[in-house]
């Protein structure tokens, strides 16, 4: 395990595992007899990505919560990087680190692509990495550098977050399953308030980044519009006509043409028209009111933690 390899060893090692098996808790079972550090396991009838790390984080003591998927390769000083800047920062303004996924180079966007994106988004992306923008779109941050630099969001498989924070924030316990979109709900209220950055020297690898992991394509497109709409409204208050015109847009229209282009297959293509189909229903469920995340209101965090200082960045 590359987590027993850190040149700084984490507390200890909490696992939360949700599996219909016990292979997991072997694993843990195993590595327990033969390392120093401390593992926690706990099963739980909760499948949600999102309340699976809240309960996690509520039983570290530590003063910051390092979240990993569990698919992942952490080089030697990951969580050294990782938490550098934030044992760094003395007036507390910083809430959250990210890390750096050294597998995951995003595609430079044609001129179409950017065309279509600065039409339906407003923003051209080749100015946006590392910011959630438009109706909550989220474009990935990329390594130019080993310098921290200043981001909008943080992916919730390789982050850490001061604990004191975290706990009052957490994500939101109306995602549920895969959760998509759950880190970016997240960040972006604790970036209300706080600082984040990207520690460009906290590489890792991520072994399942860009597999197929859904079979329900309709539920999946359903879930994406539903979870971005939360995002949009509750962490960004965003609520104007032309913020539910873009995301109807972005969902609708530019993510089912940009799996068509990018994937050029029979395969893609199906894909791509059970998405939308998805879409299509969660657009008219969010019409109609009946969110699965309730009655949705803009929300931030200003109100749950405490000031940390004038808040200028």
């Amino acid at each position: 395990m590359s987590l027993a390899r850190q040149t700084i060893l984490p507390e200890d090692i909490i696992i939360v595992d949700a599996s219909d098996d016990d292979l997991t808790k072997q694993v843990c079972t195993e590595y327990v007899k033969d390392n120093a550090i401390e593992l926690k396991w706990f099963g739980t009838n909760l499948r949600s990505a999102a309340l699976q790390r809240n309960l996690g984080a509520s039983v570290s003591g530590a003063s910051f919560i390092v979240f990993l998927d569990d698919d992942v390769v952490l080089e030697c000083e990951f969580i050294e990087a990782l938490l550098k800047p934030l044992l760094l920062d003395e007036d507390g303004r910083l809430g959250g680190v990210g890390g750096t996924i050294v597998n995951e180079i995003p595609a430079p966007f044609s001129r179409l692509n950017r065309f279509l994106h600065f039409l339906i988004v407003g923003r051209d992306p080749h100015l946006c990495a590392g910011m959630v923008i438009g109706p909550a779109v989220h474009i990935p941050y990329q390594m130019s550098s080993l310098q921290s630099k200043p981001v909008q969001w943080l992916p919730s498989g390789a982050c850490a977050y001061r604990r004191d924070i975290f706990l009052k924030t957490q994500f939101a316990p109306s995602f549920q399953g895969y959760s998509f979109m759950e880190d970016v709900e997240l960040s972006s209220r604790v970036h209300a308030t706080y600082q984040l950055v990207q520690a460009c020297g906290a590489r890792l690898y991520h072994k399942g980044l860009g597999s197929v992991g859904h079979t329900d394509w309709v539920a999946h497109g359903k879930s994406r519009l539903l979870n971005r709409h939360f995002v949009m409204v509750h962490a960004l208050g965003k609520v104007r006509l032309v913020d539910f015109t873009r995301l109807f847009a972005y969902e609708m229209l530019y993510t089912p043409l940009a799996g068509i282009w990018n994937g050029g297959r029979f395969g893609s293509s199906r894909r791509s028209l059970l998405t939308l189909i998805g879409a299509i229903h969660a657009g008219w469920i969010i019409v109609c009111g009946r969110s699965p995340h309730g009655n949705i209101k803009p929300m931030g965090i200003d109100s749950a933690v405490p000031d940390r200082g004038s808040g200028e960045r």
